[in-house]
């Protein structure tokens, strides 16, 4: 979880100045933005995948249960 809240800091911290920095800032900013987001994206996936049966189903998601 703090992987996740911290990530998101990152993006919202860089998201909410993004219109006070100069052009270089800017490309720096939209950089970590990006960078963040995908390491963010892999967590979540990660976290997703533990979640998931043998057949890949969600628990919320209805299929052939064992």
């Amino acid at each position: 979880i703090d992987d996740v809240s911290n990530r998101l800091q990152v993006i919202l911290g860089y998201a909410q100045i993004l219109h006070e920095l100069d052009d270089d800032e800017r490309q720096q900013a939209i950089q970590a933005i990006e960078r963040e987001s995908e390491q963010l994206r892999s967590t979540l996936r990660s976290l997703t995948g533990w979640t998931r049966d043998s057949d890949g189903l969600a628990p919320w998601q209805e299929g052939p249960r064992p």
